[in-house]
């Protein structure tokens, strides 16, 4: 889940090694640009390391909408497989911690968030796997969190037992042309079939 900030910046989560990296222009434009047999740029971009201390497994980044803010998810510390697990924390343009959005208080009430994205409204939407003591995983769910005054409000589960929901999108709906109203009502997926118990 890459993201990309008014300055042409684009910041991508190194999961495994708990680094969400920030690749500075210039990025090639055309292939004059990669000449060569190799077809490699002749100027790099620039990588840097984006601090996000308190997101131990960061999984994707997005934008705090008016602001230089960034949502970061960590999809699987801190916590324990089997016992939910990760956290949503905003960093503010130089990765310095604003505040908690979402963790795992009690165990298992974050469910390992991969996926993030955020309304026009404001309101953050999250894809949680549900990650067994395997790390395999179990019956997932999507969520989101609305804000008052800035204040992240308590999470609303809007759909479970999903089969590995890697990924949120928020879409204008004006700009797809469906009647979302004459649309059937959403079933909710048994249990048995998205490998876990709900």
């Amino acid at each position: 889940m890459p993201a990309m900030d008014e300055a042409g910046n684009i910041y991508l989560a190194e999961t495994g090694m708990g680094h969400m990296w920030k690749y500075s222009p210039p990025f090639p434009t055309s292939e004059a640009d990669c000449p060569g047999m190799d077809h490699l740029v002749t100027t790099a971009p620039t990588k840097t390391l984006f601090p996000v201390a308190a997101s131990p497994t960061p999984a994707a980044i997005v934008r705090v909408p008016g602001t230089d803010h960034w949502y970061v998810s960590s999809v699987l510390l801190p916590g324990v497989p089997g016992q939910g697990g990760g956290s949503i924390v905003e960093y503010d343009a130089n990765g310095v911690v604003v505040q908690s959005i979402v963790e795992n208080v009690p165990p298992g009430a974050l469910l390992n968030p991969l996926g993030i994205d955020v309304g026009s409204d404001g309101t953050l939407y999250y894809a949680e796997l549900n990650l067994n003591a395997d790390t395999s995983t179990g019956c997932g769910r999507t969520s989101m969190v609305q804000f008052v005054n800035g204040a992240p409000q308590a999470p609303q589960v809007l759909g479970q037992n999903l089969s590995f929901p890697d990924g949120v999108t928020v879409v204008d709906s004006s700009q797809i042309g469906v009647n979302f109203t004459r649309l059937p009502v959403a079933v909710e997926p048994d249990p048995s079939t998205c490998n876990g118990s709900g």
